[in-house]
């Protein structure tokens, strides 16, 4: 069986299907500009699309929660969460 699309896994879809309907873009060779793990959280953010690092990211479901893997050249990031949460969405047009 084919793993759910990444959207499936946030608690909040409504924003990126407004703009991408149900054809999300792929999340695979991102450029990703940072990535926080918050001491005070849990949390991870996870900031991207504006530097030559590239990194896969995946999210899949885990029990009741959400698995997230950041996959770069040099690293792997992997974390288990309750929710996945899409606190901002930003996105450039190639024409």
């Amino acid at each position: 069986m084919p793993p759910e699309p990444w959207p499936e896994h946030l608690i909040n879809p409504q924003g990126l299907r407004a703009i991408y309907g149900i054809a999300s873009p792929p999340l695979t060779a991102v450029r990703l500009r940072r990535l926080t793990l918050h001491e005070d959280g849990p949390a991870l953010t996870l900031h991207g699309f504006g530097a030559e690092i590239t990194a896969d990211v995946v999210l899949t479901a885990a029990g009741d929660g959400v698995a997230v893997r950041v996959t770069a050249p040099a690293t792997t990031v992997e974390t288990v969460a309750r929710t996945a949460h899409l606190a901002r969405l930003t996105a450039y047009a190639q024409e």
